[in-house]
């Protein structure tokens, strides 16, 4: 790299324009999923060489907690909304899947999150899924949590007061509006006290 290229400039400019480029080819059908894979995967190899020439202030976009829930041993999804939400300039702390409720709140109430990413595959998986969003209400009614995965559906994620993503390209989108709407009514400071 240049020294005269900035790498933030670069993030901004050239790897999310482009990533977001992708993500809007793949709901307009123009590219299918290999493509939002391989473009991800770029994408995150990218921000590997760009994150450590950012200062702490410019690479503070937020951490996200990731896992699928309780019962579920399916996690192609949620790899790729982990990819996708990395390529968009996100921390990601994968918890994998299979995972309990009160192991997602222990981890939770050890670091501080911008989000949390649930998704579940499995429909007898949803009673899981409701259970640890009500927990993580109760314990952090602050937090946002963005749901996804074949059982789940907007009606269900009413339900249970949840952002639904139908998709990783939608995950990824939504994260990136509750990072401007949070970033626009709370200053960093008072974010890094919101899951405590």
């Amino acid at each position: 790299m240049k020294k005269s290229n900035d790498p933030l400039t670069i993030m901004n400019e050239i790897v999310i324009p482009a990533i977001r480029e992708v993500g809007d080819k793949y709901e307009h059908r123009e590219i299918y999923l290999p493509q939002v894979i391989a473009a991800a995967e770029a994408t995150t190899i990218a921000l590997k060489i760009l994150k450590p020439m950012f200062s702490a202030k410019d690479s503070e976009k937020g951490k996200i907690l990731v896992a699928t829930v309780y019962g579920d041993v399916h996690d192609i999804g949620k790899n790729l909304v982990k990819a996708l939400l990395e390529s968009h300039g996100f921390d990601i702390v994968d918890l994998g899947k299979n995972v309990k409720s009160d192991r997602i709140i222990e981890a939770l109430s050890g670091e501080k999150f911008f989000a949390v990413g649930l998704s579940a595959l499995m429909t007898t998986t949803l009673p899981a899924m409701e259970r640890t969003v009500l927990l993580i209400h109760r314990e952090f009614p602050e937090l946002p949590v963005i749901i996804g995965g074949a059982a789940v559906c907007e009606e269900f994620a009413q339900k249970i007061d949840a952002n639904y993503a139908k998709d990783a390209v939608n995950a990824a989108k939504i994260a990136d509006r509750l990072c401007l709407f949070l970033s626009s009514n709370f200053p960093v400071s008072s974010r890094r006290d919101s899951n405590k």
